[in-house]
């Protein structure tokens, strides 16, 4: 069985994804409480690769790395952080060369590299990008990808 993509988007009731600048992508108008952090942490545990956009990745990176440490977070933030930055990643950059925490680079072929990701052994990808799932193709010099999570 080939692998499922998920797609992983944050929403208001409207359907866009707006923010401020430095908002971290929340807009005023998302609330997450601490039981559905939770639930979310559980969800992200079954997942096998994140597959995200430059702006979703540059959102979370590196926020998520520090507060895995930060002892003036929430503990289910903190779990979240240890989360992302261990589960490999995949990142679908036409601009990025480089990524820490466990990424890997897509840039050329993008779609054909997701295609043969989608094609490898039973798991499930999730996707954290508002344009990737849009996507007709891009282009670029780079690609590598991530190692597979034991």
């Amino acid at each position: 069985m080939s692998a499922r993509f998920v797609y992983w988007m944050n929403v208001s009731l409207d359907l866009k994804i707006a923010g401020a600048p430095d908002d971290h992508g929340a807009g005023g108008w998302l609330r997450i409480t601490e039981s559905l952090h939770r639930e979310f942490n559980a969800r992200a545990k079954a997942l096998s690769v994140s597959i995200e956009g430059r702006v979703t990745y540059e959102l979370m990176d590196p926020f998520w790395p520090d507060a895995r440490t930060d002892e003036s977070l929430p503990a289910f933030m903190r779990e979240y952080g240890e989360i992302w930055t261990s589960m490999p990643k995949v990142l679908v950059s036409r601009t990025r060369t480089t990524a820490d925490h466990n990424t890997g680079i897509i840039g050329d072929n993008a779609i054909d590299q997701l295609a043969a990701l989608r094609i490898q052994p039973s798991s499930v990808r999730v996707v954290r990008s508002s344009t990737i799932p849009t996507s007709g193709s891009i282009s670029s010099s780079s690609s590598r990808a991530p190692s597979s999570r034991a």
